[in-house]
């Protein structure tokens, strides 16, 4: 950053990077600036990473990506690329609303010995993998196994014993990574 001489000003720039952010989208940096004969500061700097103006559970600067409209909450419920999934649950999931083959689903295959379940969620998203033997409301689900996407979403495969009988679903908690 250069030195500066007593009582000068100077300009510093400094660019931050941040993605997946769990918790509130607001955070706090601490800024400190010490002189070499040990005097200085700390100030607090409040960063906003996104809001969401219209509250509709999409950040705004998710909404200016994908050319929604952060001052209109009815377009979360909306289904932009036609495949089933709103916008909120685009976002939720981490799929693309512009793209209908981007969206959660979950396909199985069988072999000899197992069912191989596989699906694909957005950057790391904790997921859970639950099977219930109904579909009856109020039929309990059971996990079978759960964990998180890696930091580009790969698809995930999670084998399951031919024995278990039953339908299976995946369920992404909301603190999931948005």
């Amino acid at each position: 950053f250069g030195n500066l001489a007593p009582g000068s000003s100077g300009r510093i720039s400094l660019n931050l990077s941040a993605t997946n952010f769990e918790a509130e989208p607001r955070v706090e940096f601490l800024a400190s600036a010490h002189s070499r004969r040990g005097t200085g500061f700390q100030l607090p700097i409040p960063l906003v990473l996104s809001e969401d103006i219209d509250s509709d559970g999409m950040p705004d600067l998710w909404e200016e990506l994908y050319g929604l409209s952060f001052t209109d909450p009815s377009d979360a419920a909306l289904d932009r690329d036609g495949d089933g999934a709103s916008n909120r649950d685009e976002y939720f999931t981490g799929t693309d609303p512009t793209n209908p083959t981007s969206r959660l689903r979950l396909g199985v295959v069988r072999s000899d010995s197992q069912l191989i379940l596989h699906f694909q969620v957005g950057p790391n998203r904790f997921w859970i993998l639950e099977r219930s033997a109904s579909l009856q409301t109020g039929a309990p689900w059971s996990p079978i196994s759960e964990g998180r996407s890696d930091a580009i979403g790969s698809p995930i495969e999670s084998p399951v014993p031919l024995e278990t009988i039953g339908f299976f679903r995946v369920r992404l908690p909301p603190s999931s990574g948005n």
